[in-house]
């Protein structure tokens, strides 16, 4: 007889495994048959029976302990807070908003801060959530004792032989030298040209934020050059810092790299800032191993030229690293300790405090400029406000005519002092005020709900304007100057106002309605800011030049030209002199001449034929448009030659225009629009696009009836409407 094998199982199927489940319902269990877990199981549905689960008689695990004990630890706090909160006058508690409503802030968390170590040649910092923070420091360190690299170069660097030395140029004549130890060969022709750029970044680029302290930075320079170590550095100057610094000047002064005829070549300037940038890049990870606070410097400042030349998301990138660095060596984090240890000096402490709010500042300016969430905010981080140096404030500011005149022992004078380490501080607290505006308003998930997001507007609004009020008499950009103020300070009044179009703009852009005294109050305020901003350029040109403006300055004047804007589609009134302003943020952009304030200014201009289409008739501002630069703003804008509406364009600026929350009229109709329209002359567009450069000066454009007055006439403005802004500030407080 044949059996069948092992493996034949034709006759013999095997029976599916039942899934077991944790209970049964009331039916089954009382039949004693096997239920399937479902909500009618199969029992209940054959014998057509109610099919429930008795709660009582759950056949799962019970639950841990642990989860028991959160359990209970979360109804506590839920009974605490509903303990607090008070009752209204109806006996019955008031709603409240669990997320936007934190509890007192009594100090920091414990272990919070984690700890500062020695490591090697440098500082780190660990979290109480790092293993690394139980590792003890390398060295036991006394006071005065310096920490030193294989170069032979101080790490943990004092200034105090620095300050022995100031005003003693001679000391640290770089020009006897090989300053181009660390620097691409054959860029720069020679050690005059060197110094140009760097004075033009010290006069213009540097005092807003201070990310380098000038003479420090040449003792550093000099140091590292006749050093026998091929990368010497300290916390004032690394090869990464120095090329990113000419980097970034370079592009201000194509002036430098001239022809034989004497003869402006953009391209030349471009081409050479486009080296130092690309020998920051490769310095930065032999500099990242063990970074000092000269590379976090440098890092920024490199995200600052690529912002310039148009590539942000480059720009970001280092500009993100730059925080990270200064997080890593712990800048965030609270240094006295080492100071009472004698780890690092006093000075040291200064220094790397100024280093903290130098990054924390561009960090939030560049968040709110390209739109993002910041690297860092005053929830991370409590170094105190950097303290004022009265010598550093008692200094003349010298505009780079005035450097080189004094460098080549020419008569100079200087027309005011500069109030330095005054404006940084003010500008650090401006900061705060920003870092609080982002949060509540430009976040994707904000922390407060209408009527709380409506109250920190409301208390903004007050501290910008008592942050006006409050500034000392130095700081002021009003009719009581006897001359423009330095560059530093203007930039720190744009900041003011910019920010006050930032904290108002959300409220602009909503529909009108009768008695909207909070909307009313956000249209003053907003239109304000964006014609101080005009009077502010106006100074900055005439004292510096919009050509030597800072980064930063792009998204102010961007954001007034979007206020100019909404002001001409909504008001029938003032339309001829809100298209005055436009067209004179359109020409301040253009006059910065780098590609990505060009690329703003081609923004500005696609919105304008956009949002206000019976003007082309009359301006045709696109005969006027130059090409835009490539990759500026991140894309190459593409446009018509001619005042024609392209479908793609219009759609790509609608969709821009509907982000900042407002819709597009359907059809101007008001005749008075062309008649107010100042009138242009014809403008050759040039044939080819320059980087940089005087030749987009925008000459055709008249800008009657606003004319550009003299500086003097537009001091009075600046007082009338510092006045208004404090009746705002009034009227924001009696109608929340």
């Amino acid at each position: 007889m044949n059996t069948p094998s092992d493996g034949d199982t034709s006759d013999h199927p095997v029976k599916k495994r039942k899934k077991y489940i944790s209970r049964a319902c009331t039916v089954c269990r009382r039949r004693r048959m096997r239920c399937n877990g479902q909500p009618r199981c199969q029992t209940c549905t054959t014998y057509d029976e109610e099919c429930i689960y008795d709660p009582d008689h759950d056949g799962r695990k019970p639950a841990t302990k642990q989860y028991v004990e959160a359990l209970v630890n979360r109804v506590r706090q839920l009974e605490d807070m509903l303990a607090k909160r008070p009752e209204n006058g109806n006996g019955g508690l008031t709603s409240i908003n669990i997320a936007s409503t934190p509890g007192p802030v009594t100090g920091p968390a414990i272990g919070a801060s984690g700890v500062l170590r020695v490591d090697d040649d440098s500082l780190t910092h660990h979290g109480p959530s790092s293993a690394y923070m139980l590792l003890p420091d390398s060295a036991a360190r006394t006071r005065g004792q310096d920490i030193k690299s294989s170069s032979g170069v101080s790490v943990l660097y004092s200034s105090n032989t620095l300050q022995d030395n100031f005003g003693s140029r001679q000391e640290y004549d770089i020009s006897a030298i090989s300053w181009n130890r660390h620097l691409p060969p054959d860029v720069i022709p020679n050690a005059e040209v060197h110094q140009e750029v760097l004075d033009i970044f010290f006069s213009y680029l540097n005092d807003w934020c201070r990310p380098v302290d000038e003479l420090d930075f040449l003792a550093g320079l000099f140091a590292s050059v006749t050093s026998s170590s091929p990368l010497a550095r300290n916390a004032q100057y690394s090869p990464l810092l120095h090329n990113s610094i000419l980097a970034l000047a370079i592009s201000r002064c194509p002036h430098l790299f001239a022809a034989p005829d004497e003869t402006e070549l953009p391209g030349n300037a471009g081409m050479a800032a486009a080296a130092f940038a690309q020998r920051a890049r490769w310095l930065f990870e032999e500099e990242a191993v063990k970074p000092m606070i000269s590379t976090a410097q440098g890092l920024m400042l490199l995200g600052s030229y690529h912002s310039v030349a148009g590539s942000l998301s480059l720009g970001w990138f280092y500009e993100s690293m730059g925080v990270r660095m200064a997080q890593t060596m712990g800048l965030n984090a609270d240094c006295s300790s080492l100071v009472a240890r004698g780890v690092i000096s006093p000075e040291m402490r200064i220094i790397r405090d100024r280093a903290l709010w130098t990054v924390y500042m561009q960090d939030q300016l560049w968040a709110l400029f390209i739109g993002r969430t910041p690297n860092i905010t005053q929830d991370d981080f409590e170094t105190p406000l950097p303290s004022i140096d009265s010598t550093i404030d008692a200094m003349p500011w010298m505009n780079h005519v005035e450097r080189r005149a004094r460098r080549k022992g020419r008569p100079w004078s200087s027309s005011s002092l500069s109030w330095a380490s005054s404006t940084f501080r003010w500008t650090c607290h401006l900061m705060l005020l920003a870092d609080r505006l982002h949060q509540a308003l430009y976040r994707m998930r904000s922390r407060h709900n209408e009527a709380a997001r409506q109250t920190v507007v409301s208390q903004l609004h007050l501290e910008l304007g008592t942050w006006l009020i409050d500034l000392p008499s130095p700081l002021r950009v009003d009719s009581s100057r006897s001359s423009a103020p330095p560059p530093h300070i203007i930039m720190m009044h744009g900041i003011h106002r910019y920010l006050q179009i930032l904290l108002h703009r959300p409220r602009y852009t909503q529909p009108h309605a009768s008695g909207d005294v909070d909307r009313e109050l956000a249209v003053r305020t907003c239109n304000v800011a964006a014609v101080e901003i005009l009077h502010l350029l106006e100074m900055y040109d005439h004292c510096a030049g919009l050509r030597y403006a800072t980064t930063g300055l792009i998204n102010v004047v961007f954001a007034a030209g979007t206020i100019h804007l909404l002001d001409l589609v909504q008001s029938e009134k003032s339309s001829g002199l809100s298209m005055s302003r436009i067209l004179q943020c359109i020409d301040s952009l253009q006059r910065m001449s780098w590609p990505s304030a060009l690329a703003g200014a081609d923004i500005l201009r696609h919105m304008l034929d956009e949002w206000n289409p019976t003007s082309l008739a009359r301006v045709s501002v696109g005969q006027h448009r130059s090409p835009s630069p490539p990759h500026a703003m991140g894309q190459e804008i593409t446009g018509s030659e001619t005042s024609s509406h392209n479908p793609e364009q219009s759609s790509e600026v609608e969709r821009f225009l509907a982000r900042l929350g407002w819709m597009p009229p359907v059809e101007m109709t008001n005749p008075g629009v062309e008649s107010a329209a100042p009138p242009l002359t014809s403008m050759e567009t040039p044939a080819v696009w320059e980087d940089f450069g005087d030749t987009l000066d925008m000459q055709g454009f008249q800008l009657a009836p606003f004319a550009m007055h003299d500086w003097n006439s537009s001091q009075s403005g600046l007082a009338d409407t510092a006045a208004l802004d404090r009746k705002f500030s009034f009227s924001l407080v009696n109608s929340c």
